[in-house]
């Protein structure tokens, strides 16, 4: 594994089916399959996670260890209600998408 990914996955966990493993602790736990912008906690580590559905990727976040950037963005969309924050989430990738063509 790269120096990159070893730090992403310090913080983030990525999946698109079944089970997505704790960034905190590594165990698996189910996918939550629609958008919903609650915490979640991981039920090994009880550790507080964020969980985005991000189009085919479920995002796994412990925002503790998350850099600046993903904290920020975290603050911002956390208190929105579900439709925004996922219409806000879209608008991030669409955002990504346009700066990677």
């Amino acid at each position: 594994m790269d120096s990159n990914a070893q730090w992403l996955s310090k913080w983030i966990a990525a999946e698109n089916t079944g089970s997505i493993s704790c960034p905190a602790c590594g165990s698996p736990f189910p996918i939550e399959t629609a958008f919903d912008n609650a915490p979640r906690w991981c039920p090994t580590c009880k550790k507080q996670l964020v969980q985005w559905n991000f189009y085919s990727l479920v995002l796994t976040i412990d925002p503790e260890k998350a850099p600046p950037l993903i904290k920020n963005i975290i603050e911002f969309i956390g208190p929105m209600p579900d439709f925004e924050a996922d219409e806000a989430m879209k608008e991030l990738y669409r955002l990504f998408d346009r700066k990677s063509q």
